[in-house]
């Protein structure tokens, strides 16, 4: 039977009530949002537990952090996790789709240094007879293009946007991101081993020039066929999260 929680060093995430489980694609893209991009005004589109928002807190002291979930189970379960950690007080969650909480953010004239995202990615795919978990893992609820130009639309005058993605889809996202206006600062192929290919990217995307601030193009190996799936970078960046590190 799945755990209903996953506990890290400093908090502990209840997930039996979301579609996405604690997975290692947050926990990884997480751990690296938190480390390189500072912020102190930051968005989590599709917050669905929490983990984000509670990641990016734990590193960032004075980064104060929305989060949108649109399945309201999920985001009840999420407010439950984020009033049990140490940053209650940094973290608010809305049920609400990210389309209507644009225009209640922009009515206020309320904008984001940083968005962070681990989107839905599965397109034209066999569909679960699950709907919470279809919305959750699959485009038809959330496209990239609605993402990204709502993203953009929060965004401060020198707000950035941070995704992971499949490798697959780094191509189209780019598109969209060129046609926003949006600029490609930092790319990071995430392999299991140097020798096969990148299965996750993870895109930093930002309204400065890009012709300013030269891309920066990164590998990072989950496992160094030793301590598989948990490689040496993958440890360091997470070492202040998990328990058994």
């Amino acid at each position: 039977m799945p755990s209903k929680k996953f506990d890290f060093k400093q908090f502990s995430v209840h997930h039996d009530r979301c579609a996405m489980k604690v997975g290692f694609d947050s926990v990884l893209f997480g751990a690296w949002a938190a480390q390189n991009i500072a912020a102190d005004r930051v968005l989590d589109i599709g917050s669905g537990t929490g983990l984000l928002s509670l990641i990016y807190a734990q590193f960032n002291p004075k980064a104060r952090i929305t989060g949108v979930e649109i399945d309201k189970i999920a985001c009840q379960q999420a407010r439950e996790n984020v009033a049990a950690s140490p940053w209650a007080d940094r973290i608010q969650l809305f049920d609400s789709s990210i389309q209507a909480y644009q225009k209640q953010a922009k009515q206020e004239q309320y904008t984001y240094d940083l968005v962070i995202s681990n989107p839905p990615y599965f397109k034209n795919s066999l569909k679960s007879p699950n709907t919470q978990r279809t919305h959750a893992r699959h485009t038809d609820a959330l496209s990239y293009e609605t993402l990204l130009h709502s993203a953009k639309n929060l965004l401060a005058p020198n707000g950035q946007i941070a995704l992971i993605l499949p490798s697959e889809n780094v191509a189209h996202v780019s598109a969209i991101c060129s046609d926003l206006q949006l600029n490609l600062l930092c790319k990071v192929s995430v392999k299991t081993v140097p020798h096969k290919p990148a299965k996750r990217s993870m895109l930093q995307f930002g309204l400065s020039k890009a012709d300013l601030i030269p891309i920066q193009e990164q590998e990072l190996y989950t496992g160094d066929g030793k301590h598989y799936p948990y490689g040496e970078a993958y440890r360091e960046l997470t070492k202040e999260l998990y328990l058994f590190f």
